[in-house]
């Protein structure tokens, strides 16, 4: 019996869990900063002057499709992305004693998130001469292997603060201070929370892990296939076809709040159904954390 209420745990919360349309990430819909080792090489034998290289520590702010970059050659620049490509617009600076006309150029970002490249053209002037050279872009990603903001990285910083012995609460403030929607994070803050018996706060963390968009379709699916693999079954049962699942689901949608394992759960919205069954399935299974962990691969605390 009670090894098929484990599996019966599984069999709902993979039934319950939204299922979500993959996205493939942008630097477009990003928001936040990043870090990068630039190598700038100037072309200046058109000027009377020689090719040189060097390297220079650079940061973009990023507003989803509007970018701000520091200096790197020619004073800061604005660019808009589309998709993981940003696009400047021409403009002339001050340079020295004459001017700089900059040409319009692109920026192209690696879809691995750790490169990009780009040049332009530039034309200077005074009062007594006028010249053409080029400036190429080289750019070496600083701080993560990831893309920001993506599961791969989200995990990675959850690793990392589950495996700090002291100040934990505070690692998973700082990732929710930059990434307030980040699952993870949320979803431990969550589990500290009820092992706390802070159970107001930990239903508020369960809210924000829920109202993440994107997380959960790589999870539900490990979990399908878990739940097919100890039910030895190659597919995974449905409402249709599985009791278990009819009864679970028929409960579930004529409740109207109150306790579960002495927590007090009020009634959600009608659209909010998705998030009333995460939390649902959270309190009622003890071992809901452990068996998130186990499936995804990630280390307890």
């Amino acid at each position: 019996m009670k090894k098929l209420f484990a599996i019966s745990s599984v069999l709902i919360f993979c039934f319950l869990l939204t299922q979500t349309i993959a996205t493939v990430w942008s630097w477009e819909n990003h928001v936040g900063v990043s870090q990068w080792s630039v190598k700038v090489i100037e072309d200046e034998t058109g000027c009377g002057g020689s090719s040189k290289t060097e390297s220079v520590a650079v940061t973009i702010t990023h507003n989803r499709e509007i970018a701000d970059i520091s200096d790197f050659a020619h004073g800061k620049m604005r660019g808009t992305f589309t998709g993981n490509t940003l696009s400047v617009p021409g403009r002339t600076i001050r340079d020295g004693s004459g001017n700089s006309r900059l040409a319009p150029f692109d920026m192209a970002f690696a879809q691995d998130c750790q490169s990009f490249s780009g040049e332009y053209s530039w034309d200077y002037s005074d009062s007594y001469s006028e010249c053409s050279g080029s400036t190429k872009l080289r750019g070496t990603r600083l701080g993560s292997a990831y893309c920001p903001g993506t599961e791969e990285q989200q995990l990675s910083e959850i690793a990392a603060a589950r495996a700090a012995s002291a100040d934990k609460e505070d690692r998973y403030k700082d990732i929710l201070a930059k990434d307030p929607k980040n699952f993870w994070a949320n979803w431990d803050m969550a589990e500290l929370k009820k092992r706390q018996g802070k159970y107001d706060e930990y239903l508020d963390y369960v809210d924000k892990a829920t109202s993440n968009e994107d997380i959960f379709q790589d999870t539900r699916a490990k979990l399908k296939k878990e739940a097919a693999n100890r039910l030895h079954i190659s597919d995974f049962p449905t409402k249709t076809s599985s009791p278990i699942l009819r009864i679970e689901m028929d409960e579930l949608n004529n409740w109207n709040g109150g306790f579960i394992n002495k927590v007090n759960v009020p009634k959600e919205e009608a659209s909010d159904k998705e998030k009333w069954y995460m939390k649902y399935w959270t309190i009622r299974i003890p071992e809901s954390y452990e068996i998130i962990n186990k499936i995804v691969g990630l280390p307890e605390n």
